[in-house]
């Protein structure tokens, strides 16, 4: 028989016994409904939110750890050093590896009047990572942002200089352009108070009382300690006049515009023990050689050391020593004093003097999640303002006090150090009680108060692999260099095993479900054929052969699980978008849910249709056998 005569004389059965068929097809129309928004439920969450914070292709890995009694506690000397991630970085199959570093001091931190009315204290908990490991994510996360709301246009007023736009603009090819906070999380140059190399991060020296990176022994700027041969000035320095010379990395300028961070145009700091290029002398904390670098500027707050607790930019902007706004004499009743760079604050080296040096404010990330926990209970506990926008919150600034505390005691206030810092984006990769800032920030900071040794040291790394099918055996391979995974991803591969069993589990009822829809189908079909022996009968005689028969009884048992499927994927649907609408009411709150919670994909969807024609075939199978051993005469003779 052909399709076409086939697909012809199942169109007349189908209009002629709808019933039969809408009922054999319920079945597989439930299980096909179930298995559907189930499967498109796990792959959505999958994707969508525990792909989201959870990366399928990086895993955090920190070292092996003592548990005694349920209390955990650090192997001996088993801290992540510079030698551990070079270790890791050479696993089969490791794309990079990212160190992180949290602060090992104590910390407090207040702000927050912009929107919230009044500022805010709390304890400071915070770590850093590298930019590199994040910046797409900002990217996306702040784009989809805007997204989600009417587009503002993005040109609003024409400039000439960055002066001419209005904060969070900037002046791009002559119009003020909405600013993208992402690019803000970078590696700012950071001022370091320092007595000696000790007192700085890895690969820094303290020269002119500030810690500055190495540059390398090439350098014309130099850091002078007495020696006698160059194996006592270490691998990148050599012994000059009696001096190690190591460089030490400045950017030579001839303008302000030239500078980034706050920084200005200046000659070369230097101190008692430097040695200058061209063999100029140190006086008054400068190189007298004729060569200007990027540097930060002395400054001082007009109102005194009290100032630099507000995030006033009129005033911690303080003035720069040396510089007046106008044209007059540095000194004179006539000077306007010129504050720091814009963008930038004058920051003191402590909590009780006013002098201090021109620096920007610390680039700082925190969990999204952060935000929808204070608007799902602080901010009704508390009687504050929700955060309806999250738009609001980027660019606003806080103070960081470092070395004080509200649960322990402070240190002495010479020895605390108040910093400004800037929210310049979200991301899952911040702890939720904390925050995130550049990996050399917290490095200075460590080193500052706990030495080079402690800021050399990493707590943990974060490694990215080629593909995911290689997340595994780089699992397997830092278990043996005695990593085990971090916090963060032990609860990933929890919260995925629970979900995959989630899945399965609900599959394997749509599945029972099926199963008994086809024993349906076999009893619907059989009835059928008993009824239709007449008509069976009369096609054998006609010159139907047996094949064609059973061909024809199993096109519509193929056409009853098609439509079964068919209805089944739509009832999912229809129910996934009910359901994602509940969710997104009784979760409203939330800012950073994903806009869909499902994810239908085309390819499961047509295997399981393939499926459901595959399980009503199977299940008509008896009565299409039973069909086409009819015999005609004996059909027709006894009707």
């Amino acid at each position: 028989m052909r399709i076409g005569s086939a697909l012809v004389v199942l169109g007349q059965n189908l209009r002629r016994n709808p019933k039969h068929y809408i009922f054999a097809s319920v079945g597989i129309l439930v299980g096909v409904a179930m298995l559907s928004f189930f499967v498109a439920l796990g792959q959505g969450v999958r994707d969508r939110v525990l792909n989201r914070y959870f990366p399928v292709n990086q895993v955090e890995v920190e070292p092996q750890r003592l548990n005694i009694l349920g209390i955990e506690g650090q192997l001996q000397g088993r801290a992540v050093e510079s030698d551990h991630i070079a270790d890791l970085a050479a696993i089969p199959g490791v794309k990079a590896v990212y160190p992180k570093q949290r602060s090992r001091f104590q910390a407090r931190l207040w702000g927050g009047e912009a929107f919230l009315g009044e500022a805010k204290h709390g304890e400071a908990f915070f770590d850093g990572i590298a930019p590199a490991l994040v910046r797409e994510e900002l990217q996306t996360r702040e784009r989809g942002i805007a997204d989600k709301e009417p587009r503002e246009k993005a040109r609003v007023l024409p400039c000439d200089v960055q002066l001419d736009c209005p904060t969070g603009f900037d002046c791009v090819d002559s119009w003020c352009s909405r600013h993208e906070y992402w690019t803000d999380f970078r590696s700012i140059a950071v001022h370091t108070d320092c007595t000696g190399d000790l007192g700085c991060p890895p690969d820094h020296l303290c020269m002119g009382g500030a810690c500055r990176p190495i540059s390398g022994k090439d350098s014309t700027l130099t850091v002078g300690r007495r020696c006698s041969f160059d194996a006592q000035c270490g691998p990148n320095g050599e012994c000059r006049q009696g001096r190690c010379s190591i460089g030490v990395a400045f950017t030579t300028c001839t303008a302000d515009q030239e500078c980034n961070d706050g920084l200005t145009c200046q000659p070369i700091p230097c101190d008692a023990s430097s040695i200058c290029p061209d063999g100029s002398h140190c006086r008054k904390g400068r190189c007298g050689a004729d060569v200007k670098v990027c540097d930060f500027a002395a400054c001082r707050l007009t109102l005194g050391a009290r100032a630099q607790n507000t995030g006033v930019p009129e005033l911690i902007g303080g003035a720069m020593e040396g510089r007046c706004a106008n044209e007059a004499i540095f000194g004179t009743a006539d000077c306007i004093a010129e504050p720091c760079p814009r963008g930038s604050y004058c920051g003191t080296s402590n909590a009780m003097t006013s002098q201090g040096v021109c620096m920007t404010a610390y680039p700082v990330l925190v969990n999204p999640l952060s935000i929808d926990m204070y608007n799902a209970t602080a901010a009704s506990s508390l009687n504050l303002q929700r955060i309806s926008d999250p738009r609001i919150l980027l660019g606003s600034s806080f103070r960081l006090r470092m070395g004080d505390s509200f649960f322990m005691e402070g240190l002495a206030p010479r020895e605390q150090i108040t910093r400004q810092a800037r929210l310049v984006g979200f991301s899952d990769k911040v702890p939720v009680f904390g925050f995130t800032v550049p990996l050399h920030v917290v490095q200075h900071a460590n080193a500052h108060y706990k030495g080079r040794d402690v800021a050399s040291v990493y707590d943990a790394a974060i490694l990215v692999a080629d593909s995911n099918s290689d997340v595994s055996a780089m699992i397997r391979a830092a278990r043996s260099l005695d990593f085990r995974l971090g916090p963060s991803s032990r609860e990933a591969r929890k919260l995925s095993n629970m979900l995959f069993i989630l899945t399965l589990v609900f599959g394997f009822i749509s599945l029972v479900i099926i199963i008994v829809a086809a024993i349906n189908i076999a009893h619907t079909f059989l009835m059928m054929v008993t009824e239709r022996r007449h008509e069976i009968g009369v096609m054998r005689a006609l010159g139907a052969s047996p094949g064609d028969i059973r061909s024809l009884i199993l096109l519509e048992a193929a056409g009853v699980g098609l439509f079964g499927g068919l209805i089944g994927h739509s009832i999912a649907y229809g129910v996934s978008r009910l359901a994602n609408s509940i969710i997104e009411q009784q979760l409203q709150s939330m800012m950073f849910l994903p806009g869909d919670f499902f994810a239908f994909d085309m390819g499961f969807l047509c295997w399981s249709l393939v499926g459901a024609m595959v399980f009503a075939m199977v299940g008509a199978l008896s009565a299409a056998h039973r069909a086409a051993r009819l015999d005609p005469a004996v059909v027709l003779t006894n009707p």
